[in-house]
């Protein structure tokens, strides 16, 4: 597969957490080639529900890619998977 055209995007890999590139409406992770085609959700984290854990409103609540807010040394990572707008805390910052 050629690597040319492909971009990234504001998505990440809910396997692997890698960046999720984006062709021509195919998505693929950059780290461990999942793919998709016509939209991200089916290899990102946008989407991925919690059926154990209902929000106020008692909907499941759902993951979504996104801007990390905690960015540190220990968690550099320009994109999160995000859950209630915070991305996760990794064990050193715990």
């Amino acid at each position: 597969m050629s690597d040319a055209g492909w971009h990234l995007t504001a998505h990440c890999c809910r396997q692997c957490l890698g960046r999720v590139l984006e062709r021509a409406g195919e998505f693929m992770c950059a780290d461990c080639e999942a793919s998709a085609r016509g939209k991200p959700d089916a290899i990102c984290g946008c989407g991925m529900r919690v059926e154990a854990m209902r929000s106020r409103t008692g909907a499941p609540d759902v993951f979504k890619c996104g801007p990390n807010p905690r960015r540190s040394q220990a968690n550099p990572a320009c994109i999160s998977i995000l859950f209630g707008h915070t991305a996760a805390v990794p064990f050193g910052d715990a």
